[in-house]
């Protein structure tokens, strides 16, 4: 997982040029950004290309845009589908949570991206910060 790195503040219409700006081996994590309807497959692709070289983590509690699942991303978009419940195209459930080994996707409408975060690395705090709820 990624604990290392710099931050960059980036919104839902410049994800796609900051995305592709990011060098393939480079290890990010996207928080807290929804991602619009009008730009998701090519942030699904910008996505892929990181997670060849690199780990990519996606947090988000925002509602998530269906796409049209691309059969050359299948290894991304297979344990998306498994959560989902499969068909052409996959949209957006409940508590979300796949992986692909470099590329994971944590999605949950019920908390805020923060909780999210917090509930994976939580083990990883200082003791005084981590379990306080």
């Amino acid at each position: 997982m990624v604990f290392e790195g710099d931050i960059w503040f980036s919104n839902p219409y410049k994800l796609i040029k900051d995305l592709k700006s990011t060098k393939s081996g480079t290890n990010i994590a996207v928080c807290d950004l929804a991602i619009n309807q009008d730009s998701v497959e090519e942030v699904m692709r910008e996505l892929y290309r990181l997670g060849k070289h690199g780990e990519v983590c996606y947090f988000d509690h925002h509602p998530l845009p269906s796409f049209k699942i691309e059969s050359y991303y299948s290894d991304i978009y297979l344990p998306l589908i498994n959560f989902m419940g499969g068909g052409e195209g996959i949209s957006a459930g409940e508590g979300i949570s796949a992986s692909n080994g470099r590329i994971r996707f944590y999605h949950d409408k019920g908390r805020s991206a923060s909780e999210i975060v917090h509930s994976l690395y939580r083990d990883r705090l200082p003791r005084e910060t981590a379990n306080q709820e």
